[in-house]
């Protein structure tokens, strides 16, 4: 059952001729046909035996999808390029992304180092324009035999100490309690910044030195609200049910 082979000319019309009254409610395949719709078999399935305010609320759904702009994406690229490459370099991005934040910041990194170079514009953000900062690493045990929240400490100031030496405001910081465990095969391996809920980075670079400048690596930024409001709603899901555990600083 589905509204996906219905014009969007057609999803306007049937959301006026409800609206207007022209077409009564509960709908059905006779009624539909009598005011001039021909509508595919899925759609009148969905629709059928369903009130004026159910059908307006799907229409205006469906034609709201219709009518959102197509995603704007660019090519973010690491390595060698060509005179007539097309593409973003990495780490400009990435600082471009901190600057224009106004609101929020997601990051999930797996690995990183020279920090200080990447996430100035992003203590700049937390620290000069209260932007909500939240990142999300990895925290592999290693050989450490630790328990998991002494491992987690110790990477993540680790962490702290070699990449953010500009100190107090932090972002708030999270990680995957399953990858400090002894013999665990689990890896936070996401790399990806998502800017006010709008903006997302999605690539294979990590936030190191070799993933901003020496690797080749590609990326996508994606300016689409609603992917990026999936994304972020994806690792704030993960956080609500206690899946990612929040460092305490």
């Amino acid at each position: 059952m589905s509204l996906a082979r219905v014009s969007l000319a057609e999803l306007e019309r049937l959301h006026a001729a409800l609206s207007s009254g022209r077409l009564a409610a509960p709908l059905t395949a006779l009624g539909l046909s009598a005011a001039g719709f021909r509508l595919p078999d899925e759609a009148l399935a969905l629709l059928q035996g369903r009130d004026a305010d159910q059908v307006t609320a799907l229409c205006d759904v469906a034609i709201a999808e219709r009518r959102r702009p197509t995603p704007h994406v660019d090519l973010v690229w690491t390595g060698p390029d060509t005179a007539a490459g097309m593409s973003r370099q990495t780490s400009l991005t990435i600082c471009d992304l901190f600057d224009k934040a106004e609101h929020d910041v997601l990051l999930a990194g797996y690995s990183f180092d020279h920090g200080q170079d990447i996430f100035e514009p992003l203590h700049r953000a937390i620290a000069e324009r209260n932007v909500r900062a939240t990142m999300v690493v990895d925290v592999h045990r290693g050989r450490r035999r630790d328990d998991v929240s002494t491992t987690a400490l110790l990477v993540i100031e680790r962490l702290l100490r070699e990449n953010w030496p500009f100190g107090e405001p932090y972002p708030a910081i999270y990680y995957d309690p399953r990858t400090a465990e002894a013999g665990s095969l689990a890896s936070m391996h996401a790399k990806c910044i998502v800017i006010d809920q709008r903006l997302s980075l999605v690539g294979s670079a990590n936030f190191t030195d070799r993933g901003q400048t020496r690797n080749i690596e590609v990326g996508a930024l994606i300016d689409d609200a609603t992917f990026a409001k999936r994304l972020v709603g994806q690792w704030f899901s993960l956080i609500s049910s206690d899946a990612l555990v929040r460092h305490g600083l």
